[in-house]
């Protein structure tokens, strides 16, 4: 007995209005799985960029809403950390001639820790000049090592100089 082969049409049927979509059709194979995929891999990629980049706003959109976790944010210098959304956590801290601005707030506004660059020296008749014992509670690779210990008091914030490089923070009230 003999047995005949079927034979596989490599024309793709042919579909009304669609000629200048695809002029020249490739013929249809066993591996047309293999082009399609090679075809898609940009858009592929891209659709999974774009997913990604969803997550993670959307991960920043509900520490923003339940106010949990913290947050950092970098200026080149005060006036673009005063034209920020952020510029209220700066509590009038930056003199106008810092730069390299850096904070790290904590979303629920309990404790915070700022760093500027500036020639000028932090002075407000609402402070007076402390020994420092406490350390910032947040963590920052920023920080100049070891913290000074000498400095101003404001309120709940302590602030420090070393060289040009001024730090500021405040660290979570005892309950």
């Amino acid at each position: 007995m003999s047995r005949r082969m079927k034979s596989v049409s490599t024309r793709r049927p042919y579909i009304p209005g669609h000629e200048s979509i695809n002029p020249s059709p490739a013929p249809l194979t066993r591996n047309w799985y293999k082009t399609m995929t090679s075809q898609h891999r940009p858009l592929i990629a891209a659709a999974v960029g774009l997913a990604a980049t969803v997550t993670l706003v959307g991960c920043t959109a509900v520490q923003d809403t339940l106010q949990v976790g913290q947050r950092e944010f970098t200026y080149a210098d005060s006036t673009e950390a005063e034209e920020s959304g952020e510029s209220f956590r700066f509590q009038g801290f930056l003199p106008d001639d810092a730069t390299d601005v850096r904070l790290i707030a904590q979303l629920d506004g309990r404790a915070s820790v700022m760093r500027w660059t500036s020639p000028t020296i932090f002075t407000s008749e609402h402070c007076t000049n402390a020994s420092i014992t406490s350390q910032p509670e947040i963590e920052a690779e920023w920080l100049p090592d070891p913290v000074p210990t000498s400095g101003v008091v404001c309120s709940d914030w302590s602030i420090v100089r070393s060289g040009d490089t001024q730090v500021a923070w405040r660290n979570s009230p005892d309950d």
